[in-house]
């Protein structure tokens, strides 16, 4: 299982994943404090991550129907570290510089900050 951390005021992704390959950042992770699952995809060498299902039928109507960036172009740095992207949260429609940190096979740090 793995697991997305969110190190912000504003939770864009959060915890408790969908299990995919040992030492990836890609596949589906689960946030369990928005209800929705990310698929994390690799696309000419940078990381993606769309919102792919939520918890409450609403919201996952409008997921199946348009795609949902959340997580744009970030680069693989090192130590499992990804910089140079952008976070977007779509329930406040802000879009923002971020991170991520693999800090094991199942945490995700995500980290988003403005400016």
């Amino acid at each position: 299982m793995k697991s997305l951390l969110i190190i912000l005021g504003l939770t864009l992704i959060g915890q408790s994943a969908l299990a995919q390959q040992t030492g990836s950042i890609e596949g589906k992770w689960r946030d369990n404090e928005k209800n929705a699952v990310v698929l994390i995809y690799k696309q000419d060498g940078k990381y993606y991550g769309k919102l792919v299902a939520a918890d409450d039928p609403k919201k996952n109507a409008h997921i199946q129907q348009n795609t949902i960036i959340v997580l744009d172009a970030f680069e693989w740095e090192e130590d499992d570290e990804y910089c140079c992207g952008t976070l977007y949260q779509p329930e406040e429609d802000r879009r923002l510089d971020g991170s991520l940190e693999l800090l094991d096979n199942n945490t995700l740090e995500v980290t988003g900050y403005w400016g």
